[in-house]
């Protein structure tokens, strides 16, 4: 996710303490019942700002990407029919639904800042599968070898359009259409490198803006619109178009009193709190579960038995409440997420390190259910090289 933007002074102004209280209580009373039950959309800015901010994203100059060496994505979202109903990524405000990824992006300066962010009521929220829109798209996993994440897409459409004569074709949309239009006219599938030439063969068929169309679509990677906070969840990066009020972290209290205490530190779990939970709660970095899917063609190379053991670490950012965040955060432990999902084990040895000296293991008890969505293993649920993959494996006795 991109948070290092820019603050578009003619998208925004600071404002008063008093001002501040009076949106929140008369424009942005939903976010702020999500607030008080800790649900929170946090922005990070690696530049000094005022304490309060209004922010209206669709005044402006429309941003871009602050780390993609082109707009490819951000126009697709912009104009595809698919996207129609989401807010435009040009247009918007980013932020996360995590504290953590927040302040990564505002810890380049010493004049950074965390802020709270309160959308006005009824505001459209996209929200992405993943932590970084950069890694929320399934063909990053599925075509590693031609992108594998959102600016070696926007990379590789830069060299596909300038072979095709059109030089910069993410300046706008119109010029993105030209370029489309203009390689189903001279498209041959003799062009094209092994790579390219297999992700056309399933899914063009002679108008490259409907096969992205598809490819893109928010409903086939997973993506969600919403109007409610509390309904997204942790470790996402969202974006909406409306209009908002920010109120930098320290400045919490004085806005909400005693109810701006948010605890935002990230701690180990006591051992009290780390309790059984469902395989499907675990939540896996989208890099690790991509690096574990890739690492199986070795195992199944070498006719290894995949692990089984599932190692995780438990978070918390209150030491008082029992929600916990597991994450696993290594790659074998990742492979061996997969092959219990998809070797439909009843039962899982889970270790929890809730800190680096006294981890234990549990067995967990879990139904597979087969249609459903599981994090970290979405992107690859229905591509057909790795279900080759995986039916090659089983047959020869490599998934347990």
């Amino acid at each position: 996710m991109r948070l290092l933007n820019f603050l578009n002074k003619s998208r925004s102004k600071s404002l008063s303490l008093k001002k501040t209280k009076d949106i929140l209580n008369n424009n942005c009373s939903d976010a702020v019942k999500s607030f008080k039950k800790g649900y929170k959309l946090f922005r990070g800015y690696y530049k000094d700002h005022d304490d309060y901010l209004f922010l209206d994203p669709k005044k402006g100059k429309p941003r871009k990407s602050a780390y993609a060496s082109h707009n490819y994505y951000t126009l697709f979202i912009d104009n595809l029919p698919s996207w129609k109903e989401y807010p435009k990524r040009s247009q918007s405000v980013i932020c996360s639904s995590s504290y953590t990824k927040a302040s990564h992006y505002s810890s380049l300066s010493k004049n950074s800042s965390v802020y709270i962010v309160f959308p006005y009521n009824g505001s459209k929220i996209g929200v992405c599968p993943h932590s970084d829109i950069f890694n929320s798209f399934k063909i990053y996993g599925a075509y590693s070898f031609l992108f594998n994440d959102g600016d070696g897409f926007n990379r590789f459409l830069e060299n596909l359009f300038y072979t095709e004569g059109i030089s910069n074709a993410s300046k706008n949309w119109q010029r993105l259409k030209d370029a489309m239009k203009k390689f189903d006219t001279n498209y041959d599938i003799n062009d094209y490198t092994v790579g390219f030439t297999k992700l056309l063969r399933k899914w063009y068929d002679g108008n490259m803006l409907k096969m992205w169309d598809k490819l893109l679509s928010p409903e086939y990677n997973n993506f969600r619109l919403t109007t409610k906070i509390d309904t997204i969840p942790n470790n996402r990066e969202c974006w909406t178009d409306g209009k908002c009020v920010l109120v930098r972290l320290p400045e919490i209290e004085n806005v909400l009193g005693d109810e701006g205490d948010v605890g935002l530190k990230e701690t180990y779990a006591d051992d009290d709190y780390l309790t059984n939970i469902p395989i499907e709660k675990i939540q896996v970095p989208d890099s690790i579960i991509r690096n574990a899917y890739f690492k199986l063609t070795d195992y199944i190379t070498n006719r290894q038995k995949l692990p089984t053991d599932i190692s995780v670490k438990a978070y918390s950012n209150d030491i008082n409440n029992p929600k916990r965040d597991y994450i696993i955060n290594d790659e074998k432990s990742a492979l061996a997420l997969i092959n219990n999902i998809l070797s439909n084990k009843k039962k899982v040895n889970i270790r929890v390190n809730y800190d680096y000296d006294n981890p234990f293991t549990w067995s967990d008890i879990w139904k597979y259910q087969k249609n459903k969505k599981y994090k970290g293993l979405e992107d690859f649920s229905d591509e057909e090289s790795i279900e080759y993959d995986i039916q090659y494996a089983k047959e020869n006795g490599i998934l347990l």
